[in-house]
């Protein structure tokens, strides 16, 4: 990642749509982990429809990385410790 001309505050991810890389670097990240039970729990098809530049990619992406197996030995440590859904999976 470039250099960042204000080192002290955080970025906004702007255009960016890897979960990953934006908690690594940590960019602000509006936290939608509370929605995967209602998705979950969803029929069998899930219709999501939100206007453009709304996060629509990122969060099918936070889901990827969720579900994704080989992650789960990484999960607590660092994409998803901060967030209230890694707290009651234990």
């Amino acid at each position: 990642m470039e250099k960042y001309i204000a080192p002290d505050r955080k970025r906004i991810p702007y255009g960016m749509m890897n979960f990953a890389v934006i908690r690594r670097d940590d960019c602000y990240y509006v936290d939608k982990t509370r929605f995967i039970p209602m998705i979950e729990e969803a029929d069998k098809f899930f219709f999501f429809i939100r206007p453009r530049r709304f996060g629509k990619s990122l969060t099918v992406n936070m889901l990827q990385h969720y579900y994704w197996l080989l992650l789960t030995c990484y999960f607590s440590q660092s994409l998803f410790w901060y967030f209230l859904l890694s707290d009651s999976l234990y």
